[in-house]
């Protein structure tokens, strides 16, 4: 599938990895589309790629997500490539103990990121697959998932949201096959960019950097890079993409 004229919409494209999609799709000549929450981020990437089509949108609003999709594929001309990557985190153990006494994990952080990573992404896919659909379109689907979809400890409520991407990966796949739509995943290890650099302390990095068989953090570039193959083979189907340098969490 080539992106040169073909109308693709990115959540989360405003900063981190999915700033860094938008860039690549703008340069190889897509016809884009952003929904992102930061507005402030929103009006950046509108100095640095204003010919993106840009919409302030909380995606884990069902209504929201519906009308952000529905106005950009208006702008756009339709929905051809759908890159659903907007996420955030909300790391806490189950139960920790410590001189204070005994605490859990928040209901309302495992609420957010649930509705974000995970909610989020199945609205979003709804609308824009029923788009593709209606408009005939060969389409393609891709879902950012994560390296902790296996289980991190820290990280319940990010990692089963991960998990549930992949699982409606292989879910979508099988069920838009025969409108011509394709699904996939592409689930990065750490990256030295996002939600990794504003969560991780130097000495966190320092370890993941030594369980990595690289010896480094991924950068953004490298899983954008992941991104376009998913998008330029049309025999990708179904299946994750792991870009994580060995790592095993």
């Amino acid at each position: 599938m080539e992106v040169r004229d073909c109308p693709v919409l990115v959540t989360g494209g405003a900063s981190g990895i999915g700033r860094q999609l938008v860039g690549r799709l703008s340069a190889e000549g897509a016809k884009l589309a952003v929904l992102d929450s930061d507005a402030a981020m929103l009006d950046r990437l509108g100095i640095d790629v204003p010919e993106a089509a840009r919409f302030l949108c909380d995606v884990g609003d069902s209504s929201a997500a519906e009308a952000g999709v529905r106005e950009a594929a208006d702008r756009i001309g339709g929905i051809a490539i759908l890159i659903n990557n907007a996420a955030i985190a909300r790391d806490a153990l189950l139960v920790s103990v410590s001189p204070a006494g005994i605490s859990t994990h928040g209901v309302a952080d495992w609420d957010a990121v649930i509705r974000t990573n995970l909610s989020g992404p199945f609205y979003v896919a709804r609308a824009a697959a029923g788009i593709m659909v209606k408009s005939r379109t060969r389409g393609l689907i891709v879902n950012m998932s994560s390296v902790t979809a296996s289980g991190n400890q820290g990280q319940s409520a990010y990692a089963a949201s991960k998990a549930g991407i992949e699982s409606l990966t292989v879910t979508w796949a099988r069920e838009l096959a025969n409108f011509g739509i394709r699904v996939a995943a592409v689930a990065p290890g750490f990256v030295d960019s996002g939600i990794t650099a504003r969560q991780m302390n130097e000495s966190l990095k320092k370890m993941w950097v030594g369980r990595t068989p690289q010896r480094r953090l991924a950068t953004a570039e490298e899983v954008v890079d992941g991104v376009m193959f998913v998008i330029r083979n049309d025999f990708f189907c179904g299946r994750v993409l792991r870009i994580d340098g060995g790592v095993a969490v």
